[in-house]
């Protein structure tokens, strides 16, 4: 008979078989997570808009949860409120007369690139991290 398996002279449950199936798929293995960014440290940035480009500096400083530092580029100045890391992404706020400047990057650490938004401003942001004491070369 097709569809009826037979052990002994009797039925093995339903569920036994589906418990002996589900045992032999292969569970594959977990993807292994990359880091957080530790976003500790000094980043020369180029901030670019529609009608200009900019150069400028940011400084964040603390740990997790109570980052802040300093951002200026060109003629802004501000605060740095927030910072946000994850596995290659880099969000940071900054506080301004304007309105919040958010900032949002993805990178390897060390050269990140973007985009940041200000009100209905807009434009693309690049950022390269400082190496630590020991030079190494750039982005």
């Amino acid at each position: 008979m097709l569809g009826r398996f037979v052990v002994s002279g009797r039925h093995p449950p339903l569920v036994l078989l589906v418990g002996l199936l589900a045992g032999c798929a292969t569970a594959p293995a977990p993807a292994a997570e990359e880091p957080v960014l530790d976003p500790v440290g000094d980043y020369d940035l180029s901030m670019s808009s529609e009608t200009q480009v900019s150069d400028g500096t940011m400084e964040i400083r603390g740990e997790p949860g109570h980052y802040r530092g300093l951002f200026s580029v060109g003629a802004l100045s501000a605060v740095i409120s927030e910072v946000e890391t994850g596995a290659g992404a880099l969000n940071v706020h900054a506080n301004l007369a304007q309105g919040t400047l958010m900032l949002r990057l993805t990178g390897d650490g060390r050269c990140f690139a973007g985009n940041w938004v200000l009100g209905t401003q807009r434009g693309t942001i690049t950022a390269e991290k400082r190496p630590r004491p020991r030079g190494s070369s750039g982005c």
